[in-house]
């Protein structure tokens, strides 16, 4: 729909394709600045709460300490496998499912803030920039 409003209100001296081809050009721009910007908050965020959080509700569940370095390392990794790991009972696994949750929910909140920032300060670009007028 933008596209159609923009290409009926570019000038006659200015192919409509340029302007469409200008228009998307800034949207993929800000779609691939935004995408980067939120993954490595969300990751970062996300590396910092998960260790603390498991290890705590894994050790609140009953896992021994002698086993909580071993236990980290393979259900923090992507494919890891928890099954020799002495210990692990189906009440540790519960607590920690529950517990990455909760971390990848705190990491996300993260990025839905700055996102919220970034829309107040287009919405307050938009309110102060000048009205160039269409005629309307």
């Amino acid at each position: 729909m933008c596209s159609v409003w923009l290409q009926i209100q570019v000038s006659d001296h200015t192919p409509s394709g340029f302007a469409t081809g200008i228009l998307s050009g800034f949207r993929l721009f800000g779609g691939s600045v935004g995408t980067s910007v939120y993954t490595t908050i969300f990751q970062r965020e996300a590396a910092k709460l998960l260790p603390g959080r498991v290890s705590a509700a894994a050790a609140t569940a009953g896992l021994p300490n002698s086993s909580m370095k071993q236990f980290l390392t393979q259900i923090l990794r992507p494919g890891g496998s928890v099954a020799g790991v002495p210990g692990v009972t189906q009440a540790v696994l519960q607590a920690t499912t529950l517990a990455i949750k909760e971390s990848y929910i705190s990491a996300f909140k993260l990025v839905w803030y700055t996102s919220a920032a970034f829309g107040g300060l287009t919405l307050v670009a938009a309110l102060l920039s000048k009205d160039v007028g269409f005629g309307y």
